[in-house]
Parts: structure tokens; C-alpha cells; sequence
């Protein structure tokens, strides 16, 4: 298309979409993050007793 106005919506998808993997991507790695740092801790508390 000549008008560049007609690729702002594929742009704004595009950047919208990416936005979202991103969230995604974020909140399953703080998941996996606390996930680890409780293992870890439990790891510590447990070992002492061994």
C-alpha cells in the first residue's frame, strides 16, 4: 500500500501481540523464580536436620 497509514493496524496487532507473549513470558518466570527460591529455602531449613 502506498498510504503507510494502512499498516499501522498490522503494526499496532503486531506490537500488541508481542506485548502479551511478553507478560506471559514474564509471569511464568517469576512463577518459576518463587518456585525455586521455595525450594531452595526449603532445601536450607532442611538440611541442618539431616
Amino acid at each position: 500500500p502506498e498510504n503507510p497509514a494502512d499498516f499501522r493496524p498490522l503494526i499496532e496487532e503486531y506490537i500488541s501481540a508481542v506485548k502479551g507473549k511478553v507478560l506471559i513470558l514474564s509471569s511464568m518466570l517469576s512463577r518459576a523464580m518463587q518456585l525455586i527460591y521455595y525450594f531452595e529455602y526449603r532445601s536450607l531449613l532442611v538440611l541442618p536436620w539431616k
